[in-house]
């Protein structure tokens, strides 16, 4: 059953946007919606995760620890960008 919210967010996100309606409900049908709040953890460094994110509001912080301790930000997700394990 194709969920109409990850739909959307799908069809909207900048790196997929050329997929077709029907491409972007397949995408849905396996999609998970899933909330943060603010200060939670996506996934940490070093963690295995083939899981494929689309930021739906709000803003997502891409971090890394230095050899200090220190969390210093690499990159701020917006709405629409995708994040992942690399």
């Amino acid at each position: 059953m194709t969920n109409p919210i990850a739909s959307d967010l799908i069809q909207h996100s900048t790196l997929i946007s050329d997929l077709t309606p029907e491409q972007c409900a397949d995408l849905s049908d396996i999609a998970v919606i899933r909330e943060l709040g603010d200060g939670e953890i996506l996934s940490k460094q070093g963690e295995i995760d083939e899981t494929l994110h689309i930021v739906g509001k709000g803003a997502l912080a891409v971090e890394r620890e230095t050899a200090g301790g220190d969390q210093v930000t690499l990159h701020i997700l917006k709405p629409g960008d995708l994040a992942g394990a690399m």
